[in-house]
């Protein structure tokens, strides 16, 4: 058997919360040739930068594309901001031949700060960081022959944001006068925006003031 890892978008380039549960962190496709293979140890490779330690990562777990967990969660392991540090599972999990889009998600605790960034790599680099075996064959796949590439495969990158709202007034309707007694008059419209936070946005009390000027003769 032959598997083949690349980088897929399922989990795209983005923000994440801190002090969250089930954050999806990075995604790869296990391209599987020939007959069914177990994968017995995986090693994933925490990049963070700036404030962010590989240890503020715990409890990854890789998903299959059905939803099933294929291993139990994994902490990082690296207690130094800005550098590189390690999730290694040992729990073997079988991949059929096709394309296995696998989804890698975790618990962010609550140290990393805002614009701290987290890649998330399957470390192939070396033999004793991805360790494979055919079902049906009971052969090794050999790192750099049979399982490629023989290189680290990295995701999308993760940046620690909070939760945010921003409020616009709009440009129309324009300044207008009306008579006394006009009705269904529109006064303002509001855009409210979260396409900047990471999570969704639950408005419980919007409050509008009304400025009243009087004129003078």
């Amino acid at each position: 058997g032959k598997i083949n890892v690349t980088k897929v978008n399922n989990v795209p380039a983005g923000n994440i919360p801190n002090n969250a549960t089930g954050i999806e962190l990075a995604s790869c496709n296990f391209n599987v040739i020939g007959e069914p293979i177990d994968v017995r140890t995986l090693v994933f490779k925490i990049t963070p930068t700036a404030n962010g330690k590989p240890e503020h990562l715990d409890s990854m777990i890789l998903y299959n594309a059905a939803g099933t967990a294929l291993i139990g969660g994994v902490d990082g392991v690296g207690a130094s901001a800005a550098t590189v540090g390690y999730a290694t599972s040992t729990d073997t999990f079988t991949l059929n031949p096709g394309d296995n889009i696998l989804t890698l998600k975790g618990t962010v605790d609550n140290n990393p700060s805002a614009n701290d960034t987290f890649q998330i790599g399957i470390d192939m680099a070396n033999t004793t960081n991805f360790i494979a075996r055919g079902v049906n064959s009971s052969l090794d796949i050999t790192l750099g022959t049979y399982a490629t590439p023989q290189s680290v495969v990295s995701a999308n990158t993760k940046t620690i944001q909070t939760s945010a709202l921003t409020v616009t007034t709009l440009s129309t309707p324009a300044a207008k006068t009306y008579a006394p007694g006009t009705n269904d008059v529109l006064f303002s419209k509001v855009m409210l925006d979260a396409s900047a936070s990471t999570e969704d946005i639950k408005i419980s009390q919007f409050i509008a003031t009304n400025v009243v000027t009087t004129a003078k003769s």
